[in-house]
């Protein structure tokens, strides 16, 4: 079983989240936007390469993403603001049980378990993988459920944000990663930035 660690986005459903090893190396990045048909919440590796993606397909209150692996549609995921802690994933039959408010996920197929997260008490969710041949695929659906949060909690107003055409927290893809991506230091350094800046407002 491989252990990964995720920085959760803690102000709206959009911007970017770090994804690091045991040893605080990073290991993905995860980059993206959803509220929209055609937005997309992607997860890329050190040089910036998209391994997997989430595009919304569909708006109203059962959007439905689609999930795709080295840009080959594998499966769907519809979300459901009424249904919020029980999904599934169709074309690869994965479920996904959790708890918005105590923010614990596990995702199984049939009655073996592929991941499960759960709050590491540092602002970063902690992710166990199982089947670490649908690594990707986990910690991307993980970073979606972290996010998912904040439009069926209602803690936060994303759609008044996408509605609105506002600016969203660190962009839509935070400049698309390019040219350069940021170390583990100059993120942790930016996030602290924009929350004085917030307090001060």
């Amino acid at each position: 079983m491989r252990e990964l660690y995720l920085t959760q986005v803690t102000h709206a459903a959009t911007g970017m989240s770090l994804v690091t090893n045991e040893l605080g190396t990073i290991a993905y990045y995860i980059t993206g936007e959803m509220g929209q048909t055609g937005n997309r919440l992607k997860i890329l590796d050190k040089s910036a390469h998209v391994l997997a993606e989430l595009e919304q397909a569909s708006l109203g209150f059962l959007p439905r993403f689609t999930l795709r692996v080295a840009n080959t549609q594998v499966g769907s995921i519809g979300l459901s603001l009424q249904l919020r802690e029980v999904l599934f994933v169709s074309g690869v039959n994965w479920l996904i049980l959790g708890n918005l408010d105590k923010q614990r996920f596990q995702i199984s197929k049939m009655r073996h378990q592929l991941a499960a997260s759960f709050p590491k008490g540092d602002g970063r969710l902690t992710i166990q993988i199982a089947d670490v041949d649908n690594e990707v695929a986990l910690v991307l659906i993980t970073a979606f459920l972290d996010r998912w949060q904040f439009i069926a909690s209602g803690r936060t107003a994303p759609w008044f944000t996408f509605m609105t055409g506002r600016e969203p927290l660190l962009g839509s893809s935070y400049r698309e990663l390019k040219p350069s991506l940021p170390s583990h230091s100059q993120f942790v350094t930016l996030g602290t930035s924009i929350k004085s800046h917030q307090k001060r407002r």
